[in-house]
């Protein structure tokens, strides 16, 4: 022989093509579950992401309506409609800048606020989807305790909304109200 030895690269056999194959395809698969999992994790986390959103959005929404309830109007409490008159500093329609008057009510599925402006005009605002019921009550100071009615020429000191959803879920939020307690 005149140098090393040379080793001659033999094919691969039938049998180490299989196994190699079946390794790579047990691979395969257990990234797909693995990604496929990721993915409806992100996707829940998502659906509650936005709930969460769609909560802290209402209930910034109804605080600054009753932080700026008008001091010489109360609310009214009508077959689980709530109507009541604030001031509304900003809007791009000067229609509904200044005193507005608002109600909160179920309509189908839909929580909305509809606003009225000084010349009648009308809006709507939806403010929570997939709803099939609400429930107030008022905290009444003189008392001290809650109610599911209003004392007339009272504002109560803080109001809970109850909203059960489509789901049975049901959802509270409560807020304080600055002119609360004063006749």
């Amino acid at each position: 022989m005149d140098g090393p030895a040379r080793r001659q690269k033999r094919p691969l056999s039938l049998l180490e093509l299989v196994i190699g194959l079946s390794l790579t395809a047990i691979l395969l698969s257990s990234l797909f579950t693995t990604f496929r999992n990721i993915a409806k994790e992100s996707a829940q986390v998502q659906r509650i992401h936005g709930k969460s959103h769609e909560k802290a959005i209402l209930q910034l929404r109804l605080q600054q309506i009753f932080n700026s309830l008008s001091k010489k109007s109360g609310i009214l409490l009508v077959e689980n409609s709530l109507f009541f008159f604030y001031e509304n500093p900003y809007d791009l329609e000067t229609a509904f800048c200044g005193l507005v008057k608002g109600d909160l009510q179920l309509v189908g599925s839909n929580l909305l606020l509809h606003f009225t402006g000084k010349d009648g005009a009308r809006r709507e605002q939806k403010l929570f989807e997939n709803v099939s019921d609400i429930r107030w009550e008022f905290y009444d100071i003189k008392t001290k305790k809650w109610s599911d009615s209003l004392k007339k020429k009272r504002v109560p000191l803080q109001v809970k909304l109850h909203l059960t959803l489509t789901d049975k879920q049901e959802q509270l939020f409560i807020f304080q109200l600055p002119n609360g307690g004063v006749k």
